[in-house]
């Protein structure tokens, strides 16, 4: 009766939407008969967006066992996995870089074999002798807008026809075109992408016979498969297409362990990613089963990963040289090499080991604690936010977080004089806690950890971002403000363009060409290597907001609020923009309100409703004076391209992050010029950035279409010359 009910509710949210026979065969729940593929389809079709079946499904299969949470829990780790009673334990590895985090019951033994002692040595040597190193390209803008035609030259890498490619398709056309017949994605620059739609999109790429490549190989559905040019599927032990025929993908899960036979003069893409360690890079290398017997790896990162090696490679310099500024100049200027690579990779070894002995030494003394008292295998939860995430987080030295660790865990066993005493009575497991005491004292003396009280899941999750975000609170100096200036503001409602203004007496700037004069040396030197849209005036009032004039105005620059435009209703000039100040607007807004747009008078519009008209041209601009019914029109024209230009000019000024439509994206990386391959101070690209950090607006930088425009290591270059 019960369910006879509750499908009826479900029944009467949906058989209006069906057909009467479609109705009749499911109108009663005893119909249902889920072995029928045709009704299988039918109550999909029906119930798939029913709001009673889906609440029906939560509430009774999903949060009742996804959300059941209990006062404690039995936990276990490697630790106990490792122990037993003969002390028998045994396993393999390919790398040895992690056995400093192995429970202390495995031993890393050495080999006898001299030869094979040489593995690690063996596998750098092939790196740096048959590896050469390549960048990802940052994401080409679209500048197939009518902004990027005639300007470009063959270094101007921002002009690039049709819209730009994902991540993963521009990896896989780089490797196509270095003629590779393997891609080791251990770097996950494929992520998100499902392997048959890599291979397909591979597939398009490859010329017809070019190597002998008769389709590509991929692993889905639990097994090496293979696409031929026919698009047949196959799996790989049953097609006629074999792997040395092939194009090979080896996504990130693959890097390690599989065996496919390549051909003996292949070239494999290595992909590289953020913190990768020396043990996965050696295990992508080792797909390439003949490295070394003519056989290559191109190692390849994105831009931001790229970057990380280099910048690694200039500190290194810089605490040998101690000439920081000259040693970073000429170690940008030089490629990528495998070098880099190895010493990055090595570096990141070492702080990943370090940074997980507090884990490590942790589940060793709990490991110890519950064997002592097996009881403590059960820790309590701990499920209010205050108890998990309200702790403060402190900077420590290594020892002492581990220390405090150590004796969290040993204090369980009772105070915590009787629970050393208690551990004491177990050798063995007394001697583990004193070799974990000794080896974290020797791995992480020279580290810091930034650690809170808080619950050991909770530390984990937090551990796992390395790169904390720190914030630094910058107080600005409190000055005076300036006195403006008063002048003729009565000229403004009879001034039918800016010139005219000017000639009665109105004191007006070119804003790219003021700001040299008001800005520090460093940061004018970037801004105004801008190619600010001449259109953009501004009063002196607008620039000069405090009263000094020895101090320059890095940290007081005005906002962007109100601004007065001319528009010439023939379109023989272009279209003129005054940025004003709050007390300016004052005086100018009553004067406004007395004329009509038809005297000629300027508009005073406000800087968010233009952005929103620029982003929809059927959309006018509210709160302006005069009004006028619609004033964006003829999309595509040169006047109109000026606005975009001049707005787009405004919005950078302003800090802007994000520029919504592709002309006005466009406009932008008209503003910043061609990409550079060497970050200088005078790079207008810098002085975007620099703006963005004279407004306080950093943290907005990341993933905006702004970095899209600046490039993803500016903001690191900035940081690190500062």
């Amino acid at each position: 009766i019960a369910r006879e009910a509750e499908y009826r509710e479900w029944f009467s949210l949906v058989k209006d939407g069906l057909e009467r026979d479609e109705a009749a065969s499911i109108d009663r729940v005893h119909k249902l008969d889920l072995s029928n593929a045709v009704q299988l389809q039918l109550l999909w079709r029906a119930y798939s967006h029913n709001r009673e079946t889906i609440n029906f499904w939560l509430n009774t299969s999903v949060l009742p066992g996804e959300t059941k949470m209990f006062p404690s829990r039995i936990s276990s780790t490697a630790w106990h996995l490792a122990h037993n009673a003969k002390g028998d334990a045994v396993g393999f590895s390919g790398t040895n870089d992690n056995h400093r985090l192995l429970p202390l019951q495995v031993h890393q033994h050495r080999l006898p074999d001299p030869e094979l002692q040489g593995t690690n040595g063996r596998m750098l040597q092939l790196i740096l002798t048959h590896a050469t190193c390549v960048t990802l390209p940052h994401k080409s803008p679209d500048i197939s807008s009518p902004f990027a035609s005639n300007k470009s030259t063959d270094t101007d890498t921002s002009a690039v026809l049709g819209p730009p490619l994902p991540q993963w398709k521009r990896l896989l056309k780089l490797t196509v075109e270095m003629r590779a017949r393997a891609l080791v994605d251990s770097g996950a620059l494929m992520a998100g992408v499902s392997n048959l739609d890599a291979a397909k999109y591979a597939l398009e790429l490859l010329p017809a016979g070019q190597g002998g490549m008769q389709g590509v190989v991929y692993f889905d559905e639990r097994q090496w498969r293979v696409l031929d040019r026919l698009g047949r599927r196959f799996a790989l032990h049953s097609s006629p297409v074999r792997e040395q025929d092939a194009f090979v993908f080896f996504d990130e899960s693959r890097c390690r362990g599989a065996d496919l036979k390549l051909p003996q003069d292949a070239v494999a893409v290595v992909t590289l990613g953020p913190r990768m360690c020396k043990d996965k890079l050696m295990q992508a290398a080792g797909r390439m089963r003949l490295l070394g017997k003519h056989q290559r790896l191109i190692l390849c990162g994105a831009e931001d990963v790229s970057h990380s090696i280099v910048r690694d490679a200039v500190q290194a310099a810089e605490m040998a040289e101690g000439d920081a500024a000259a040693m970073f100049r000429e170690v940008k200027e030089e490629p990528l090499t495998p070098i880099r690579v190895l010493n990055w990779v090595i570096r990141n070894t070492v702080e990943a080991t370090a940074f997980g002995l507090p884990e490590w030494a942790s589940q060793g003394a709990f490991f110890c604690v519950s064997k002592v008292n097996p009881s403590l295998a059960t820790q309590d939860e701990h499920l209010e936010l205050e108890a998990l995430y309200g702790p403060a987080s402190t900077t420590k030295k290594m020892g002492s977080v581990i220390s405090d660790s150590v004796s969290t865990q040993i204090h369980r066993l009772g105070r915590q004089s009787s629970g050393r005493e208690e551990l004491r009575q177990h050798p063995v497991l007394n001697e583990l806690v004193g070799g974990v005491t000794a080896r974290c004292a020797e791995y992480g003396a020279d580290f810091e950890l930034t650690a809170a009280t808080l619950d050991e899941e909770c530390e984990r999750e937090l551990e796992k971002e390395v790169e904390e975000e720190q914030q630094r609170e910058v107080q600005v100096a409190a000055v005076k403000p300036r006195n403006e200036t008063d002048w003729e503001y009565s000229a403004v409602s009879s001034a039918s363009s800016l010139l005219e203004l000017r000639e009665r007496g109105a004191p007006t700037l070119e804003l790219g060409k003021a700001l040299g004069s008001v800005l520090s040396a460093t940061s004018a030197s970037c801004v105004c290597a801008i190619r600010w849209c001449d259109s953009v005036h501004c009063t002196p009032n607008f620039l000069q907001s405090i009263q000094s004039t020895s101090r320059s105005m890095d940290s007081y620059l005005r906002p962007v609020d109100t601004v007065l435009v001319w528009h010439d209703p023939a379109g023989a000039q272009r279209s003129s923009y005054l940025l004003i100040s709050d007390r300016e607007a004052e005086f100018i807004i009553p004067l406004l309100l007395s004329v009509t747009a038809q005297q000629g008078a300027p508009q005073l519009q406000h800087l968010s409703f233009l952005r929103q008209a620029c982003s929809d041209s059927q959309v006018a601009v509210p709160l302006r004076l005069p009004y006028v019914q619609q004033e964006l029109k003829g999309q595509g024209s040169e006047e109109q391209l000026a606005k975009v230009s001049a707005l787009a000019s405004m919005q950078l000024f302003n800090g802007d992050t994000m520029y919504a439509t592709q002309q006005r994206n466009a406009a932008l990386r008209e503003l910043l010029g061609p990409v550079s391959p060497v970050m200088t101070r005078s790079n207008a690209r810098m002085g975007a950035v620099s703006l963005l950090k004279m407004r306080g607006l950093l943290h907005m930088f990341a993933r905006s279409e702004l970095e899209e425009a600046v490039g993803v290591h500016a903001l690191a270059e900035l940081e690190n010359e500062d």
